[in-house]
């Protein structure tokens, strides 16, 4: 009895820390739903569903809690696939289910959920203790550590999340790889394949983001639906109030340009309007406040270290004119050289002389001159404007 009360108290904290930490509202499991056995609960206290939103804020819910069973009363005629709620939720294809109870207006559908190496870390960092994690999880672990206190000697969180994708991009490349087991988890498809292989499939990044993100405080979720005509998995995160895509596997690619090779943030902080040129998902399942239009979260930059030339700068702006007079004046806030500045398409200023021009007397106005060269490039469904300057100081 002692034992179920612990389990009931430890649930019912952890809802609370979710419903704390994150945007999601809608129904959860009340403790006293679950009654002494690892697949028994009251079904009369399990909350009934009957649309997408709620049915996707009670699975976040009861993920975020951990539950390895998860008790779903469909009502009202209401019921998806269980594909649809493992593709469209928190990605755990090694799950199954079993309909318990089913009658003209409800089902009663049983989840048994086994979670990424990754979300097991970062609960046993966040408990303070590797303790009741697998082998090759504790050596993920210990890989993640030097990591995360890395990160978290940076104050500024949209600078610390940066730091996270550039390092597992560092880390990793792409794989299809498979060994085409339906009983396992293959490592490519976890954080193991990250840090440990490097190299890892959607799955792995996503997994590999969510960990590092959690353990350096950052509410991370995870999130699928579509890219490329395939099924595809990537990360959302939540920031000022609203949520943003991060898609590590499509950011870990490189634009060449002058010899070099930089790498790609299109997907850094997206919002729908970017993501959804080349993301397809459901939106009956979207994560809540996903941020419709760019803003000062979304850019597209290369830190100084990654060029011995200077840095690819860009932008939280929303069009050619904003991002030009936002270069002009990092230019002669920061005293950069050469500068690599990259905005969304637009014909009005795809004209080389316009742009330059533009930017020179912005530049003239900080007391700044240069020399401009302009070049258009596609890049993963979406359009973009370059421009390279060589910037001087009078």
């Amino acid at each position: 009895m002692k034992h179920l009360k612990a389990i009931i108290l430890a649930f019912a904290l952890a809802l609370a820390c979710v419903a704390e930490a994150s945007a999601w509202k809608g129904p959860s499991l009340p403790p006293e739903a679950m009654l002494n056995g690892t697949d028994k609960f009251d079904w009369d206290l399990v909350p009934r569903i009957s649309d997408k939103p709620s049915l996707a804020a009670y699975i976040h819910a009861c993920v975020e809690a951990r539950m390895e069973r998860i008790p779903v009363v469909f009502d009202k005629g209401f019921y998806v696939k269980p594909l649809e709620v493992l593709v469209n939720y928190m990605l755990l294809p090694w799950s199954s289910d079993k309909t318990v109870f089913q009658n003209g207006r409800e089902r009663h559908v049983l989840y048994k959920v086994r979670y990424y190496p990754g979300m097991r870390v970062a609960d046993a960092y966040r408990r303070g203790s590797p303790a009741g994690l697998y082998r090759e999880e504790r050596r993920l672990y210990e890989k993640a550590l030097p990591i995360v206190q890395e990160a978290m000697q940076i104050p500024n969180l949209l600078e610390r999340e940066l730091f996270i994708h550039d390092r597992i991009i560092s880390r990793c490349s792409f794989t299809k790889l498979s060994d085409g087991s339906t009983e396992t988890m293959p490592r490519h498809t976890t954080a193991l394949g990250v840090l440990l292989d490097g190299r890892a499939n959607c799955q792995g990044y996503s997994d590999a983001f969510y960990m590092l993100g959690r353990m350096c405080g950052l509410q991370v979720e995870m999130m699928a639906g579509r890219a490329a005509n395939g099924g595809h998995t990537w990360n959302t995160i939540e920031l000022g109030g609203r949520t943003y895509i991060v898609d590590l596997t499509w950011n870990d690619e490189s634009i060449g340009m002058d010899g070099r090779k930089y790498g790609t943030y299109i997907y850094f902080n997206a919002p729908r309007e970017i993501a959804q040129a080349s993301h397809q998902w459901d939106r009956g399942y979207e994560p809540p406040n996903l941020a419709e239009r760019i803003d000062g979260k979304y850019f597209y930059c290369a830190p100084e270290w990654k060029s011995t030339q200077g840095r690819l700068f860009g932008s939280s702006w929303d069009s050619p004119r904003n991002g030009l007079e936002g270069l002009a004046a990092s230019i002669a806030r920061n005293g950069w050289k050469m500068n690599y500045a990259m905005v969304p398409y637009d014909a009005a200023w795809s004209q080389s002389k316009r742009a330059n021009k533009y930017l020179l007397d912005e530049l003239e106005r900080q007391d700044w001159y240069g020399d401009v060269t302009f070049a258009v490039t596609t890049n993963a469904s979406w359009k973009w404007m370059f421009y390279t300057i060589d910037a001087r100081h009078r």
